[in-house]
């Protein structure tokens, strides 16, 4: 039993098929997208004291907790649209993204 040479497709220089080289390049995107995430989530977490620390110098006491009540909201929004813009991209269950 003789075994056939291995045809690499197209475009593929190392033999592989090219769904797994796709995968590969696509959890590697989300592993550098995660990354990014997590310093961009230090430098947000880093900011927000200071900017809280500057209204408080910057409004009286009684508008003090107004403005830094708004702020806190803002900071709120960014994250609960953080969690749910991203889920209107996962297809239902046999169907394709919108």
């Amino acid at each position: 039993m003789t075994r056939e040479p291995h045809l690499s497709p197209p475009g593929t220089e190392s033999g592989e098929a090219p769904a797994r080289t796709t995968n590969r390049r696509l959890t590697v995107l989300a592993l550098l997208l995660g990354l990014f995430l997590a310093i961009q989530g230090i430098g947000a977490g880093a900011i927000q004291p200071v900017a809280l620390t500057i209204v408080g110098d910057l409004f009286d006491v009684r508008q003090r907790a107004r403005v830094q009540g708004l702020l806190a909201a803002i900071a709120f929004a960014g994250f609960a649209a953080s969690l749910f813009f991203p889920a209107l991209r996962v297809p239902p269950r046999g169907g394709s993204p919108s």
